[in-house]
């Protein structure tokens, strides 16, 4: 397992840039239908699919359009009410999340060909949010919300646990966690014999194996004699 890890941590440079990669490709998935009004008048619509990169940049040019139909609705506790503001709160949260994913993925490239020290982890914990909580709906009239899990949070959610797993394993074998391990074992072993040592049970075997070793000097002396 030492070996395996740190092949993986001398090719870590490599390892990291390829899982940028995929993790903004997986970003493109999935592929969602969008509804455009092409009619306001005769409310004619068109839908077609996008990428979910591409979807979430369509959705925020209706932005403006969906803050005054939140802001015409009176009857704020009605089920088209929050089923769009159900929508516009995922879609601006997740947009943040994938916006920051970006960023984070520029940043940890910069650092990595620059050997700076950097924590992938954090990439795949906001993909993984911005993926779970843009598959939050309401279901029904009554305002009950459901998530829907997507493909592609299955595989942040994999290649986050993942990476934990690794994480934990590299600072076990790589950065002294076994050797600490050993130390503290080999501590608690000396303050058990310590303690021990000071106790009534340790004296009473004590003079147990200095009777014994007078009998048999006694025995010995006899034997002479």
């Amino acid at each position: 397992m030492k070996d395996f890890i740190y092949k993986v941590y001398k090719n870590k440079k490599w390892i990291t840039l390829g899982l940028s990669i995929l993790y903004l490709l997986l970003f493109c998935f999935p592929i969602q239908t969008v509804t455009k009004v092409i009619d306001k008048e005769n409310l004619e619509f068109a839908s077609y699919k996008l990428p979910f990169i591409l979807q979430i940049a369509s959705y925020w040019r209706n932005v403006p359009n969906v803050i005054s139909t939140l802001s015409s609705i009176s009857d704020k506790e009605s089920y088209a009410y929050n089923e769009i503001a159900c929508a516009f709160g995922t879609i601006v949260t997740s947009s943040i999340l994938v916006f920051m994913c970006f960023l984070l993925a520029i940043i940890y490239l910069v650092r990595l060909f620059k050997d700076k020290k950097f924590q992938f982890v954090w990439s795949l914990v906001i993909a993984f949010l911005a993926m779970l909580i843009n598959g939050i709906s309401t279901s029904d009239e009554l305002g009950v919300y459901e998530i829907h899990l997507y493909p592609t949070t299955y595989i942040f959610l994999a290649l986050l646990v993942l990476d934990i797993v690794y994480l934990i394993l590299e600072r076990f074998y790589l950065h002294g966690g076994h050797e600490k391990l050993v130390q503290r074992q080999a501590e608690r072993q000396a303050q058990k014999e310590a303690e021990y040592k000071q106790s009534p049970e340790y004296r009473i075997e004590q003079l147990e194996k200095q009777v014994q070793e007078l009998q048999s000097q006694v025995k010995s002396d006899e034997e002479r004699q």
